[in-house]
């Protein structure tokens, strides 16, 4: 099944763990073959989806929407994504539950940072020992590394 989920690992939440914010998962399906998807978190109290569970037709992608609503919590904020190939499935209801077998899974941790101000204060305790890449990097316009010295890098 050739289903592509960005971010690979990691959602950049746009601010900071104290305050409302949001960010992104795009799921594009690139099978001619329907395909159910559906989202968990590790805090559904404090973080809406949207949408949470859809259909995505074949040769299409979707973007799902996170809204974190600023709650200081000790948890950190995860994400699995489950989809199910629908090719030879007739009625799309319990899928998840009826085919546990064949779902795949995609596991996403998230991290909040606010792109204007770097300062350590304003970033989650995972966001602190994340380990970025050169990609990641290259998402905050660059070097950012030398703004805030304790990322380490993979």
């Amino acid at each position: 099944m050739k289903i592509q989920i960005e971010p690979n690992s990691v959602i950049h939440m746009s601010g900071s763990y104290k305050e409302d914010c949001d960010g992104t998962i795009t799921i594009t399906n690139h099978e001619d073959y329907d395909v159910k998807f559906k989202v968990r978190t590790t805090l559904p109290h404090i973080v809406k989806v949207k949408p949470i569970s859809e259909v995505l037709s074949g040769n299409s992608s979707r973007k799902i929407y996170i809204f974190y609503q600023g709650q200081r919590t000790d948890q950190h904020l995860k994400f699995m994504v489950l989809y199910l190939s629908l090719k030879d499935i007739e009625d799309n209801e319990n899928v998840f539950e009826k085919y546990k077998d064949d779902v795949d899974q995609k596991r996403l941790s998230a991290v909040f940072v606010i792109k204007h101000n770097l300062d350590e204060e304003f970033l989650s305790p995972m966001a602190r020992s994340h380990q970025i890449t050169d990609a990641d990097d290259k998402d905050f316009g660059g070097n950012i590394r030398k703004k805030v010295p304790w990322l380490k890098k993979k």
